[in-house]
């Protein structure tokens, strides 16, 4: 799938779950989300003995290895469908949001014969090297998270709020306290709605600045 069909199906997801209130400036409630609108559940446990798994989303009934924190060993525990395991560690600066959105994605987007093990493991890291795109899945994952979390047309809309340039320019200068209080406001990390500017960027042709002169325009 491209990044636009991506951010077209998180978006027909977003709406059906908020219905009328799909085009308020809003976090969305990620966990009632997966609840109600996926059929999924969620759990949290220790994934891996460095933290390096953040989430886990299982597709069939079967094992799975989580890790025991308080006896240092990996550890099997029963997987069924639509259980989404998180470590509980990544609760920090909206990281547990991300990783649950992601997860989602997993779900809603793939099928076990994309993974192996029948279940998909969410690495701590970016699935790009130089740029350039490793995994797919993953990196698909990250997209639809992204637009289920920060909507593109909100965001802007947000961004141009903060701004004091014409509402039709390209250019968009705002204050690091207003990408700090955007990303408050959708309740995900500063990094992540960094991130976020540089996709709103390449796709609606803008150049999203902050005044302490780091510019996103890939």
């Amino acid at each position: 799938m491209s990044g636009k069909q991506i951010e077209n199906e998180a978006l027909i997801f977003r709406n059906a779950f908020l219905g009328d209130d799909a085009s308020n400036i809003c976090a969305i409630d990620i966990d009632r989300f997966l609840e109600f609108q996926v059929g999924a559940e969620i759990d949290y446990a220790p994934l891996s003995q460095d933290g390096s798994i953040l989430g886990m989303t299982c597709y069939e009934d079967k094992d799975i290895q989580i890790w025991d924190a308080e006896r240092q060993n990996p550890l099997i525990r029963r997987g069924k469908p639509k259980l989404i395991l998180i470590d509980p560690d990544c609760d920090h600066d909206g990281r547990m949001r991300f990783t649950m959105a992601h997860e989602c994605a997993h779900l809603l987007l793939h099928n076990a014969d994309d993974f192996q093990n029948d279940a998909c493991l969410s690495l701590n890291d970016f699935p790009t090297v130089k740029g350039k795109v490793t995994n797919w899945a993953e990196w698909q994952a990250n997209r639809f998270a992204a637009a289920l979390l920060m909507p593109m047309d909100l965001v802007l809309e947000k961004v141009r709020q903060f701004s004091d340039d014409e509402p039709s320019s390209s250019d968009i200068n705002i204050e690091f306290d207003a990408l700090s209080e955007i990303a408050g406001l959708f309740e995900v990390s500063v990094q992540a709605m960094k991130i976020r500017f540089e996709q709103i960027n390449k796709v609606a042709k803008t150049n999203i600045k902050v005044s302490e002169g780091l510019v996103w325009d890939l």
